[in-house]
C-alpha cells in the first residue's frame, strides 16, 4: 500500500502544526518542571501549548494569528482564574463549566476564529476545574499560562505558520485557469455550431474544466472537515467554486445557443469576454499565490457598461428593422448569457478577495447591487448581534451543540467530584474529545478512543516495565509523543492519535510524580467515563445531529429562493403573480428571508463538515444541492436590478402570463423539492412545465428585450434544477420521472 492512500496531509498542515506543538509543549513542560521546579506552572504552562497550538492551530496573516492568540490567551487567563476558585466545590465547578461551555461554545457564530478558539477557551476551563487546588496555586498558575502562551505566540508568528489547504487552493486555481482559457476561447466561436478542435466541450466528453471542478469539490470538502467548522477562508473557497460551477453552466449554454455572435457587436463583446477571461486569470493566481496577486472587480464595470447599452441599442435595431422572433430570442438568451458570466466573474473576485481579507474599494461597493454589499461586507457588532438573536432558537445546530457539549461537560465535572476522580480534567477531555454532534458521530468517537487509550496502555506499561522510571528517558521521548499525539489523528486515525495521546499522559505524569504504569490505568479508566458520558449525552440530547437539521435549511433555502425569483419576476413585470408580493416590497421580503436561509444553511453545513465522513460523496452531494440553492438566490439578485418593463403586461400579455406562470411553476418545484428534503428522505418531488413564448410588441424594444431575458433566466434555472437529481439520488432522495419542459429558444 502506497504511503498516501495511509497518510493524508497533502499541504503538511498536520505535520506543522503537530511539530509546532511538540516542540513548545515539550520546552515549557521541561522548563516548568526542571527550571521553575512548579508542578502547577508546568501543567498549565504544557496545556496552554496543546491548547492554542494543537487544538486551536489559528491560520490567516500573522498578524491576525497573533491578535487572536493573545485574544484567546486573555480570556483563558481570566476563566483559569475563575475555575481555580470553585476547583473544590463540586457544585459550584460543574455548574460555571455548564455555563462556560455554553457561552463559549455558542460565540462559534460569530466567525470561524471565534469557533477555533472556542475549543481553547474551554480547555482551559477544564484544566482549572478539573485539577483541584486552593486559590493560592491562581498565580503559579496564571504563571504558567503566561509563560506558555508567549512561547505559543512565537511560534503561532514565525515557526513554521501553517499556509492553509494547499491542495484545494491548487485545485481551485486550476478550476479557475481553466475558465479562463474557456471565456477566453468564446469570443473565437463564430456563429455556426462547429466547435474548435482538438477539444472536447460536452460534460460528457471528459471535459477538462468538468474534471478539475469534481476534483476542486473533493479538494475542498476535505479541507474543510475541521472541529471548528467553516472558516471565512474556506467559504469564500466553496463559494468560488459554486460560481466557477456556475459560469461552467453558462459556458455550455452559449455553445449551444443557436446564435454565438452578433453583427456589430463583435468588438465590445470580445472586449468584455477579453477582460472576464483576464480577472478569472487573476483570480486563479489569487487564490495560487495567496493573496499577493489579486483580481479588481471595478476592471469589469467599464467594459460590460459599454457592452450592456450596445446590446440594448442592437436589440431595439434589430426589433425595429423586422427581425423574426426567433432571431430577437436568440440575441437576447446570447446577451443575457455573457452579462451572467460577466456577473459570475464579478462574484469571484469579491470572493477571492475576501478570501484574503482583501477590501473592496468604495467605487465598487457604491455601483454594485445589495448583493455585492452582503458578500463583501466583514465582520461587524451588528452583524454578530442579528447571527446570535437568530441562532437563539432550539432549531439552531449551533445552540443544540452548545448545550449538548455544556451539559456533557458539566456532567463530566459532576461525576469527578461525586466519585473522587483522581485526574479529573481527563474525563473532560474525553468528553470534550467523543462528544459529536449525532448520536452515530458520538459512538463512534467514543469506540475509538476507548480503544486507542487501551492500546496506548499496553504499549506505557510495556516501556515502563522495559524502562522503569527514567526521567532522562521520558523525557527525550516526551516530544515525540506529543507529535504523534497531534499528527496521527487527522493524518492516519483518530485511534492512534489517542494512543499516543495516552503515552503522553504516562509520560508526563510519571516525570511530575513517578506513578509506573498505574497512571496508564487511571487515564484508560476516564476516558471511558467520558466517553460513557459523551454516549449518553449524545443519546439523550438531539441525536440526529445535524443531518436532519441541514435537509430542513437546505429545504427551506431552496423554498425561499423559488419564491424570491417568482416575486423577482412579478416586479420586473410591474405585476404581482400567483402567490408573489407586489412590487419591491415584495423582492425584499423575500430576499431578506432567503439570505437569512443562506446564513442558516451555512452554519448547519459548516457543522455538518466538522464530522468525519465515511466517503466525499455524501459531501460533495449535499455541496452540490447547496451551490444549486446559491445559484438560485444570486440569479434572483442579479435579476432584480432589472428596471421594471413599464406597460408589458398591457402590450403583451400572453408573454407576461406565461412568465408569471412559468415562475409560479418554478417556485412550487422549489418547494417540491424543499418538501422531498425534509420528507424523511424518501419522497417524491413532482415537477411541472415552463410556460413561456408568444409575441413580443415591436413599439417597447426595452420592455421586450427585457421579457426576452427573463424567459432566457426561467429557462436556466429549469435546467438547472434538473441538475439536482444526482445529488439527490446519492442522499437517498426521490424524483419523479416526469422531467420539466421548456419552450423557450434559448435552450431548445
Amino acid at each position: 500500500m502506497k504511503l498516501d492512500s495511509v497518510v493524508h496531509d497533502p499541504d503538511l498542515r498536520s505535520l506543522r502544526r503537530a511539530g509546532r506543538t511538540a516542540l513548545v509543549m515539550s520546552v515549557a513542560f521541561l522548563i516548568g518542571l526542571y527550571v521553575v521546579g512548579n508542578a502547577q506552572f508546568a501543567v498549565v504552562a504544557t496545556f496552554t501549548a496543546a491548547a492554542l497550538l494543537g487544538i486551536a492551530d489559528f491560520s490567516g496573516s500573522r498578524s491576525q494569528r497573533l491578535l487572536v492568540t493573545t485574544a484567546t490567551l486573555a480570556a483563558g487567563a481570566v476563566l483559569l482564574a475563575i475555575g481555580t476558585a470553585v476547583s473544590t466545590n463540586t457544585v459550584a465547578a460543574s455548574l460555571t463549566m455548564f455555563a462556560v461551555a455554553l457561552v463559549v461554545s455558542f460565540s462559534a457564530v460569530f466567525s470561524g476564529y471565534f469557533a477555533a478558539a472556542s475549543s481553547a477557551v474551554i480547555v482551559f476551563y477544564v484544566v482549572a476545574t478539573g485539577v483541584e487546588g486552593p486559590t493560592s496555586v491562581i498565580g503559579a498558575r496564571e504563571a504558567g499560562l503566561a509563560f506558555g502562551g508567549a512561547l505559543s505566540l512565537i511560534a503561532t508568528g514565525w515557526l513554521w505558520p501553517a499556509r492553509s489547504t494547499a491542495e484545494s487552493r491548487v485545485a481551485l486555481a486550476r478550476v479557475y485557469r481553466l475558465l479562463a482559457e474557456q471565456v477566453g476561447a468564446l469570443r473565437s466561436i463564430g456563429g455556426d455550431r462547429a466547435r474548435p478542435p482538438g477539444r472536447a466541450h460536452s460534460r460528457g466528453d471528459n471535459d477538462p474544466l468538468a474534471e478539475a471542478i469534481l476534483a476542486a469539490e473533493q479538494a475542498i470538502a476535505r479541507s474543510a472537515w475541521r472541529p471548528d467548522g467553516l472558516a471565512s477562508p474556506h467559504k469564500a473557497r466553496m463559494y468560488m467554486l459554486q460560481g466557477a460551477r456556475r459560469m461552467a453552466g453558462l459556458i455550455e449554454v452559449y455553445r449551444h445557443l443557436p446564435m454565438r455572435s452578433a453583427v456589430g457587436l463583435e468588438d465590445v463583446s470580445g472586449d468584455l469576454v477579453q477582460e472576464l477571461a483576464s480577472e478569472l486569470d487573476r483570480c486563479a493566481s489569487g487564490v495560487a499565490s495567496y493573496g499577493q496577486v489579486l483580481p479588481e472587480p471595478d476592471r469589469i464595470e467599464n467594459v460590460k457598461e459599454r457592452f450592456s447599452a450596445a446590446g440594448r441599442r442592437q436589440f431595439c435595431e434589430e426589433l425595429t428593422a423586422g427581425q423574426e422572433s426567433d432571431r430577437l430570442r436568440s440575441l437576447a438568451a446570447w446577451y443575457f448569457v455573457i452579462q451572467q458570466l460577466s456577473w459570475g466573474a464579478t462574484l469571484a473576485s469579491i470572493h477571492c478577495r475576501a478570501m484574503h481579507n482583501a477590501p473592496l474599494d468604495a467605487s465598487v461597493r457604491s455601483q454594485q447591487s445589495d448583493l455585492v454589499q452582503t458578500l463583501a461586507d466583514g465582520p461587524s457588532v451588528a452583524k454578530w448581534v442579528r447571527r446570535a438573536r437568530r441562532n437563539l432558537s432550539l432549531h439552531s445546530v449551533h445552540l443544540q451543540n452548545s448545550l449538548r457539549l455544556a451539559t456533557g461537560l458539566g456532567l463530566a465535572r459532576f461525576a469527578v467530584g461525586v466519585f473522587g476522580l483522581q485526574h479529573g480534567f481527563w474525563v473532560g477531555f474525553a468528553t470534550l474529545v467523543v462528544l459529536k454532534t449525532s448520536a452515530a458521530g458520538t459512538r463512534s468517537s467514543a469506540f475509538q478512543a476507548a480503544v486507542g487509550t487501551a492500546i496506548g496502555f499496553a504499549a506505557s506499561s510495556v516501556i515502563i516495565t522495559t524502562f522503569g522510571v527514567d526521567a532522562l528517558i521520558y523525557s527525550i521521548m516526551l516530544p515525540v509523543v506529543v507529535f504523534a499525539a497531534f499528527y496521527l489523528p487527522t493524518a492516519v486515525s483518530f485511534i492512534a492519535g489517542q494512543a499516543f495521546f495516552t503515552m503522553v499522559i504516562v509520560v508526563l505524569f510519571n516525570l511530575l510524580k513517578p506513578a509506573g504504569w498505574t497512571v496508564g490505568l487511571v487515564r484508560f479508566e476516564d476516558v471511558l467515563i467520558g466517553a460513557a458520558i459523551g454516549l449518553f449525552i449524545g443519546l439523550a440530547i438531539w441525536p440526529r445531529g445535524e443531518s436532519s437539521e441541514l435537509s430542513r435549511v437546505v429545504g427551506r433555502l431552496f423554498s425561499t429562493g423559488g419564491s424570491y425569483a417568482q416575486s423577482t419576476v412579478a416586479r420586473v413585470l410591474g405585476t404581482s403573480g400567483d402567490g408573489a408580493e407586489r412590487g419591491d416590497a415584495g423582492v425584499r421580503l423575500w430576499r431578506d428571508q432567503v439570505w437569512v436561509a443562506a446564513v442558516d444553511t451555512e452554519d448547519v453545513f459548516s457543522q455538518y463538515l466538522s464530522e468525519p465522513h465515511q466517503s466525499d460523496a455524501p459531501v460533495m452531494a449535499w455541496a452540490s444541492l447547496i451551490a444549486t440553492a446559491h445559484q438560485l438566490w444570486f440569479g434572483s439578485s442579479v435579476v432584480a436590478l432589472v428596471p421594471e418593463a413599464a406597460d408589458a403586461a398591457v402590450r403583451m400579455p400572453e408573454v407576461c402570463d406565461g412568465l408569471l406562470l412559468s415562475a409560479a411553476a418554478l417556485a412550487r418545484n422549489y418547494r417540491d423539492l424543499a418538501d422531498a428534503l425534509e420528507g424523511e428522505g424518501r419522497s417524491a418531488m413532482k415537477r411541472e412545465a415552463l410556460r413561456v413564448g408568444g409575441p413580443i410588441d415591436r413599439t417597447v424594444p426595452d420592455a421586450s428585450m427585457t421579457l426576452l431575458e427573463l424567459e432566457a433566466w426561467l429557462a436556466e434555472l429549469s435546467v438547472e434544477i434538473e441538475r439536482t437529481g444526482p445529488a439527490l439520488d446519492e442522499l437517498g432522495f426521490s424524483l419523479a420521472p416526469r422531467s420539466m419542459e421548456s419552450t423557450s429558444a434559448a435552450h431548445q
